[in-house]
């Protein structure tokens, strides 16, 4: 049935040719944007990397570390409403004429 390797052995990931594959590479083995890390794959400066990948990650005022993007848009979504807590005025230009009659 088998007649050759099926599983690699994993091999390192030792550079790679642009700021995206770094992070990504960064994200799967850190689980984290690692600047640092990224630096080494690629060759580039930080400021370059963080050029390359604007609207990707952005840096954390608070910790001033660089995040994925996606993590801060979740941590700003607005808490989910329950539907005691949903008012809705009639002639709002969002209620349909068809629901109001």
């Amino acid at each position: 049935m088998f007649t050759k390797r099926t599983i690699r052995q994993n091999s390192a990931v030792t550079s790679v040719d642009t700021s995206s594959e770094a992070l990504a590479v960064s994200i799967a083995k850190k689980a984290r944007v690692d600047m640092g890390f990224m630096q080494g794959l690629t060759g580039f400066t930080e400021e370059k990397i963080a050029s390359d990948l604007t609207g990707v990650i952005f840096r954390n005022p608070q910790t001033l570390r660089y995040e994925p993007a996606d993590e801060a848009l979740e941590m700003a979504q607005p808490k989910d409403l329950d539907a005691s807590e949903i008012s809705v005025r009639l002639g709002s230009t969002w209620v349909d004429k068809h629901y109001v009659q």
